[in-house]
């Protein structure tokens, strides 16, 4: 399987689960006695989502590493934004001028 469509799994895992907790949370909190079983269903439905994204990470075990190495590298070729000076102050403009009474 190609990276993209490893990352259109996940994207798609995500999206399920997502959809799933929501339900969840619709249904727990109008909980009546009648929605039990769309309860436990939709419980089941979740941790099968979990279980599906928990496989799925060994997929991205060689993307992470290879874009940890990536950032490194960047951080390393490119500066950060230079703290303020004294003079500037937090908002970067220059000197502050003193209050005029």
């Amino acid at each position: 399987m190609d990276t993209s469509s490893q990352f259109k799994e996940l994207i798609d895992t995500l999206e399920d689960l997502t959809e799933t907790v929501k339900h969840v949370g619709i249904i727990a909190c109008d909980f009546e006695e009648q929605s039990q079983d769309v309860l436990n269903t939709k419980i089941n439905d979740m941790v099968k989502g979990l279980k599906k994204l928990n496989d799925l990470k060994d997929n991205f075990e060689q993307v992470q590493d290879s874009a940890s190495g990536s950032l490194r590298s960047a951080k390393l070729h490119r500066p950060g934004p230079k703290p303020p000076t004294l003079h500037q102050g937090l908002s970067g403009k220059g000197k502050t001028e003193k209050r005029r009474e």
